[in-house]
């Protein structure tokens, strides 16, 4: 369902973000933290997310149905 509110809420930050570097001279994002509700028995402490990383935590999904995809999701829209 794209009219889901987290959704528009995530465009909403990335629109700001965006019209925020635009205003500033050379400015880019670093980096971006996200807290991710389940990392199985693999994520403990934060960790750089690659495909890898992403696999491992789409695997996860079935432990926390409900918050792992939008986490899953925020982080591709971010």
């Amino acid at each position: 369902d794209t009219a889901h509110p987290y959704r528009a809420a995530l465009q909403l930050i990335r629109e700001r973000i965006t019209a925020r570097l635009a205003q500033l001279d050379g400015a880019r994002v670093a980096a971006i933290a996200h807290r991710v509700v389940h990392g199985g028995s693999r994520y403990f402490e934060p960790v750089r997310v690659d495909a890898g990383v992403l696999a491992d935590l789409k695997a996860f999904i079935p432990l926390a149905p409900l918050h792992q995809p939008f986490a899953l999701e925020a982080m591709d829209i971010l």
